[in-house]
């Protein structure tokens, strides 16, 4: 199976865009008079591994040999309710 070479940086800078409020508090929509805010919760779950016939006590031996590696990544958004205002409290409604 070939797989998208896919750098670490890159990969990490995703993840970093998941840290943004909007990844888990959708963009206010205003419905009739209210204002409701859309609230997901956000999983994020990685595995990695690796192999190899290099070794020794220093660096420079370690590296000699080969090797390969894989990871995985699975990123799960579930939409869990909604945040509106009432009587000037913000109230939160979970979706069943």
């Amino acid at each position: 199976m070939n797989l998208p070479n896919i750098k670490l940086d890159d990969l990490m800078g995703q993840f970093k865009e998941l840290e943004n409020l909007k990844s888990v508090f959708g963009a206010p929509v205003k419905i009739e008079d209210r204002t409701v805010v859309p609230v997901a919760s956000v999983k994020i779950n990685g595995t990695g591994s690796g192999s190899g016939d290099g070794g020794g006590p220093s660096l420079k031996e370690i590296g000699k040999g080969g090797g390969g590696g894989e990871g995985e990544v699975e990123i799960e958004i579930t939409p869990i309710g909604f945040i509106y205002e009432k009587d000037g409290v913000p109230t939160f409604v979970k979706i069943s």
